[in-house]
């Protein structure tokens, strides 16, 4: 009967370690996942945050130059031909066409890509505004072009700005909650080392009531010879 019990008992300490075992090996999987999905988040606030962001303050730098050379010309006599200014205007043209295809491969939300729409749609509309001012200038009707440009153009380049500035909030936003996922997946991590040690602590502690069980039943056992 004592053998049988004895039995009894590793098979359920076999068991037990078992368990043990399973759900350490269970949990460093589970940690695996939460640093691999820390290390994307980070890849992504500096891939699809920082870059863009980097690519929408030069935006912002181009459309302001180009307004001011815009401006530089109808304020300043003898400042060259309509044509040579509308050639300064498309360099920057193309500068901007060249950081909005490089933002828009970075991932974007569904609000952010709504957003570029609205930005690249106000910003065709001011090129429009360009060409029109650019056009009186040529037709000697420098003045006309100067009131477009304080009116109609320049709400339309405040607009601009504005979506300019919407995304760069939106960047702002979006990067403040992967950084909050970030955060929540360390604790997780976090939670699951604690898990983890304590297994550990709960696995040693079973090995030793083994040995020491081993130890009493061998004092408990008598040669046959004795009997």
């Amino acid at each position: 009967m004592k053998w049988t019990f004895f039995i009894q008992q590793k098979i359920k300490t076999a068991l037990i370690l078992s368990g043990v075992m399973i759900l350490i090996i269970g949990s460093t999987f589970l940690v695996r996942r939460s640093v691999q999905q820390i290390g994307a988040s980070f890849a992504s606030i500096y891939a699809d945050r920082l870059i863009p962001a980097t690519e929408l303050l030069y935006l912002n730098e181009n459309f302001y130059s180009k307004r001011i050379a815009l401006e530089r010309h109808l304020l300043t006599e003898n400042s060259g031909s309509p044509e040579a200014v509308k050639s300064v205007l498309r360099a920057y043209d193309r500068r901007i066409d060249s950081l909005v295809t490089e933002f828009e491969k970075s991932y974007l939300t569904t609000l952010e890509a709504s957003q570029l729409q609205s930005f690249r749609k106000s910003a065709a509309l001011y090129s429009q505004f360009e060409q029109r001012i650019l056009e009186l200038d040529r037709q000697q009707n420098r003045q006309a072009g100067n009131n477009l440009f304080v009116g109609e153009a320049g709400i339309a380049f405040q607009q601009t700005i504005k979506g300019l500035n919407d995304l760069v909030n939106l960047q702002t936003k979006v990067g403040s909650e992967l950084l909050k996922e970030s955060r929540g997946e360390v604790t997780h991590v976090y939670v699951l080392t604690a898990v983890q040690i304590s297994l550990a602590v709960a696995l040693g502690l079973i090995v030793m009531g083994l040995i020491s069980n081993s130890r009493v039943m061998n004092r408990d056992k008598q040669p046959f010879h004795l009997n």
